[in-house]
């Protein structure tokens, strides 16, 4: 998963996705397709996610999404005592989460996978751990262990809801104003804006640059042009 952001180019706000789910490789598709950078074979789209003032690539929404879990369950340690007592580990849509770790990066299913992360990120923050037998899938109706509706991101509230972009776009199961909400409602599908600086350019001194739009903005190509000039004087 690309998680970062492109050093070229200006970005600009073409629409709030909303819930990917199990569409989300269709849809990076599409978005290859429709954004993709003519004649460089780079992706020229990128998701990010509004706080405030900030812009926040992938892993900077998980470590937002993942203090709303810890400040959640650091006010609910009866629930942090239930969960190390009887679960053995938790996953989100497939039992291969577990072997993602904390690492967010670690997408191996159709699906995105966060909240499983941050619950045991969570943990580890707190110095516990899991010491139970069950493996419990944390995914709202779908899971079939209490904690599976009582940790879904769909009902963990957002621990600052008043950063949630308005109007929501929560999914029908989650709760305004909950994990879920923050994820789905603050995130933006952005493309590059046609700018006569986001193209490479090719300097008469053999470099690639971007930003260039004339030779002589080059020191290399202002030496260029000087040995040309020396040779024909007349030019």
């Amino acid at each position: 998963m690309d998680t970062g952001f492109q050093m070229w180019g200006v970005w600009q706000d073409i629409e709030r996705p909303g819930y990917l789910g199990k569409h989300r490789e269709k849809k990076f598709k599409e978005w290859d397709e429709q954004y993709s950078r003519d004649g460089y074979g780079e992706k020229n789209w990128r998701l990010v996610w509004r706080f405030g003032d900030a812009t926040l690539d992938f892993l900077g929404a998980c470590r937002v999404y993942e203090d709303a879990y810890f400040k959640y369950l650091r006010e609910n340690p009866q629930i942090v005592d239930q969960l190390v007592a009887e679960a053995s580990n938790v996953y989100d849509d497939e039992p291969s989460n577990v072997g993602c770790g904390l690492d967010y990066t670690k997408q191996e299913t159709g699906r995105t996978h966060v909240q499983d992360i941050s619950i045991r990120s969570c943990l580890v923050r707190m110095g516990r751990w899991f010491q139970g037998k069950e493996l419990i899938r944390i995914r709202q109706e779908k899971g079939n262990h209490p904690l599976s509706m009582t940790l879904s991101p769909g009902k963990v509230p957002f621990h600052i809801p008043g950063m949630i972009v308005a109007p929501s776009m929560c999914p029908k199961w989650a709760e305004t104003m909950s994990v879920e909400d923050f994820y789905q409602s603050n995130r933006y599908l952005q493309a590059r804006k046609d700018n006569p600086f986001d193209r490479p350019v090719e300097h008469v001194c053999g470099a690639v640059d971007f930003g260039y739009n004339v030779d002589d903005t080059c020191p290399a190509c202002e030496a260029a042009r000087i040995e040309r000039e020396k040779k024909n004087p007349s030019n």
